[in-house]
C-alpha cells in the first residue's frame, strides 16, 4: 500500500516538475529564402496549408526580366517574372508575409550587397526616375526600392479579391533578410539603408542547413528540431527557423522536416497548441518577428 502511494506521488511529481507549463504557446515561425519558384514554392505552400502554418517568404526580385549569370546559361525565374509575381500573390492570399531578400542583379547578390553602397543610384523601377531615398543615393537603395515596388504590386493584386482572414497590406514591407547573411563589410554597413527605407533586418535562430538550390547545403532537420525544442524548454517565446523554398529537395522533404520538428517537441513533453504553435496569421508573424528583434536585435550573428 505504501509502495503504491509513493509510486503515485512520484508520477505526479514527474508530471508537475518535468512538463513545461507556459502562459501562452511559443510561436514557431518558418521563414523561406530565395523564392519565389513557381514549382517548389507551390509544394511548400501546400504543406504549410495542411499544417495551418503561416510563414515569411524573403523573396528575390531583379530589375531585369531575366538575368543570365552562369556559364551554363541558367535562367533565374524569380519575383521579376510573371510566374514569380503570381506565386507571390498566392503567398499573400494564403496569409503569409512577403519581405525583401534582394532586389538587385543576381551577380551583385553573390558579391555581398553592402558593396552596392559604393555604386551610384539608378532607375531600378523603369519609370525614368533615379530610385533613391538619400542624396546622392546609392545602388543598394535602388535595388531595395525595386524589391519593395514589386512586392507591393503582388500584395495589391492579392488584396483585390478579399479572402477570409487578415492579409498583408501594401506598404507593410517592414522586414528584410540580407542575402548570404552579409549586411556589412569593413567599409560598408547596409543597416542605415534598411532604416531609411523603413525596414528591419531579420536574421534567424536556426537554419535547416539547405541552400538556395537543390545541391547546396547539407540539411540537418533533426539538429534544427532539437535546438528548437531546447529553446522552447528554456522559455523562449518565439523561434525563427530558416529554410529555402527555392530548393527542390527542401520542398519535397518539407513534410518529413516538419514531422521531425514536431516529434522532437513531443519527446520533450511539449504539446502543440498548449506549449507551442506555428504562427497562424499575419498578426502572429509580426508578434514573432518583433519578439525576435527585441531578443536578438539587428546585429547579432545568426545561430
Amino acid at each position: 500500500m505504501l509502495l503504491n502511494w509513493i509510486r503515485a506521488w512520484g508520477l505526479l511529481a514527474l508530471v508537475l516538475f518535468s512538463t513545461p507549463v507556459f502562459a501562452t504557446p511559443a510561436n514557431i515561425l518558418l521563414t523561406f529564402d530565395d523564392g519565389p519558384n513557381p514549382v517548389t514554392s507551390a509544394i511548400v505552400l501546400d504543406e504549410l496549408e495542411k499544417r495551418g502554418a503561416r510563414a515569411v517568404f524573403f523573396v528575390l526580385t531583379s530589375p531585369e526580366t531575366l538575368f543570365r549569370n552562369m556559364p551554363w546559361r541558367m535562367v533565374f525565374t524569380k519575383g521579376e517574372t510573371e510566374a514569380g509575381l503570381q506565386t507571390m500573390v498566392q503567398e499573400v492570399r494564403q496569409g503569409h508575409l512577403l519581405a525583401c531578400h534582394w532586389g538587385g542583379t543576381y551577380i551583385a547578390q553573390s558579391r555581398y550587397h553592402p558593396k552596392r553602397m559604393s555604386k551610384p543610384a539608378y532607375d531600378a523601377t523603369g519609370d525614368g526616375v533615379i530610385d533613391r531615398v538619400s542624396l546622392p543615393g546609392n545602388a543598394l537603395e535602388s535595388d531595395l526600392i525595386q524589391c519593395q515596388q514589386r512586392l507591393n504590386q503582388a500584395i495589391t493584386i492579392a488584396q483585390a479579391d478579399p479572402v477570409d482572414g487578415p492579409l498583408q497590406h501594401p506598404d507593410e514591407l517592414e522586414y528584410i533578410r540580407p542575402p548570404i547573411w552579409k549586411y556589412k563589410t569593413r567599409k560598408f554597413d547596409a543597416r542605415p539603408v534598411y532604416e531609411s527605407l523603413g525596414m528591419k533586418m531579420i536574421l534567424t535562430d536556426y537554419k535547416l542547413g539547405d541552400g538556395g538550390q537543390s545541391l547546396q547545403g547539407i540539411p540537418m532537420s533533426k539538429r534544427m528540431a532539437r535546438r528548437t525544442a531546447t529553446a522552447i524548454m528554456n522559455g523562449q517565446s518565439e523561434v525563427v527557423l530558416t529554410l529555402h523554398d527555392s530548393n527542390a529537395r527542401t520542398a519535397r522533404n518539407l513534410a518529413k522536416t516538419l514531422d521531425a520538428l514536431e516529434l522532437a517537441l513531443k519527446k520533450k513533453g511539449l504539446v502543440q497548441g498548449v506549449d507551442w504553435q506555428y504562427t497562424r496569421d499575419i498578426n502572429a508573424i509580426t508578434q514573432a518577428l518583433e519578439g525576435f528583434l527585441q531578443r536578438k536585435g539587428q546585429g547579432e550573428a545568426d545561430e
